[in-house]
Parts: structure tokens; C-alpha cells; sequence
């Protein structure tokens, strides 16, 4: 069993701190849970940081980081970048969808914003 939530953290508007980012529709920061049961016993959290201005300093738009987590002891198993574990996800979704989705005989697939 797999089981996602996703959140979106969300800043707002007017704050104490001076250095608090600003809510923009370029700016972003999402944290990715999920939990894989079965022989696997692992809860991981993909952390999702997105900001157009990254270009501008030399950095990826988006910087993602990985956790996983025994979920038994909460131990953790491993910590690593994320973007290109990503960007393999957001490449298998449409395939996977349309393998279990298409009709059997179909031999051409048209997708719209599958990522």
C-alpha cells in the first residue's frame, strides 16, 4: 500500500520577519510524504523548493531533497538531491497511466499537464 499527502507551505503576505519570503506564483515550497508498507516498512518525504530567482544566482529553479525513514524506528536510511529522482517520477506517471488506462490496441497517446 502507498499512501501520498502533499503540502504546500504557504507564507503570508505581511510578517514580523523581515527575511520571510513572500507569497509569489514564482515561489514555492512543498513537503512530500508517503508511506510504502508491506516488506518495504519505509515513510519518506520529498521537500520541494522551487523559486524562479535560482536562475539568477546559478541555481536549478527547483531543489528538491529526499528522506526515507524506517517507519518502524524512524531511523533514517537515506538523504539525498531529489531532482533527478524527480524528474524520472514526473516522466514514468504518464507512461504507467496510460499502460493501465489506453485500451489495449492503442498505439499513440496525447497528454495534457501530466507534471
Amino acid at each position: 500500500m502507498l499512501s501520498v499527502l502533499q503540502v504546500m507551505i504557504v507564507f503570508p503576505e505581511d510578517s514580523p520577519f523581515p527575511n520571510m519570503p513572500k507569497p509569489t506564483a514564482d515561489s514555492r515550497m512543498m513537503a512530500m510524504p508517503a508511506y510504502l508498507g508491506g516488506s518495504f516498512c519505509t515513510a519518506s518525504v520529498k521537500w520541494y523548493g522551487s523559486n524562479i530567482a535560482n536562475r539568477e544566482k546559478g541555481l536549478p529553479r527547483s531543489i528538491l531533497m529526499f528522506t526515507l525513514s524506517d517507519a518502524d524506528t524512524g531511523a533514517p536510511l537515506a538523504y539525498m538531491s531529489a531532482n533527478l529522482l524527480s524528474a524520472y517520477r514526473t516522466g514514468t506517471i504518464p507512461g504507467v497511466g496510460a499502460r493501465h488506462l489506453a485500451r489495449k490496441d492503442a498505439r499513440t497517446i496525447g497528454l495534457l499537464g501530466p507534471g
